[in-house]
């Protein structure tokens, strides 16, 4: 089975992801942007690493969020609305679906790092939570460490 396979369309499944753009790409980073129906302007960053530095085995760090004009990549808090949040999740799961088909290397290990308003507010961090575990397929585990992170090992 191939880690493409792995991540399965679940939770609102009438949700089709929105068209991606890739507006950067380089050796160890790829930036995506994409545009809702309701014309908020969004960007995903997935950042490539090796898991550590004797390995081949790598991990993507994924950051999302609304794309304001000279935002930084932390998004500074800001976040859609909750009207198209499955159609948002559908369009990360299909730019980390795009990105690992093209990967050479396997990829073993997601973090996700979806922006929040309140670091205090855990809802939406828990909704992408279980949107996410729903993805996976045997084998695989999905948690967070008390941070704004979620975290996914992929089995081999």
């Amino acid at each position: 089975m191939k880690l493409i396979d792995i991540l399965r369309e679940i939770g609102e499944t009438t949700a089709e992801a929105y068209p991606l753009t890739v507006r950067d790409e380089g050796d160890s980073f790829i930036t995506y942007t994409f545009k809702t129906d309701i014309g908020t302007n969004y960007k995903i960053l997935i950042v490539k690493d090796f898991l550590d530095p004797d390995s081949e085995e790598l991990i993507y760090v994924i950051s999302f969020g609304v794309d304001k004009p000279g935002s930084s990549v932390d998004f500074e808090g800001e976040v859609g609305d909750y009207k198209n949040i499955y159609r948002v999740m559908a369009t990360v799961v299909k730019a980390v679906k795009d990105t690992i088909a093209q990967e050479e290397l396997p990829v073993t290990k997601l973090e996700i790092n979806p922006t929040k308003k309140n670091a205090e507010d855990k809802r939406r961090l828990n909704l992408y939570m279980k949107y996410i575990e729903k993805q996976m397929t045997a084998g695989s585990s999905v948690w967070t460490d008390g941070s704004e992170s979620i975290l996914v090992n992929l089995p081999n």
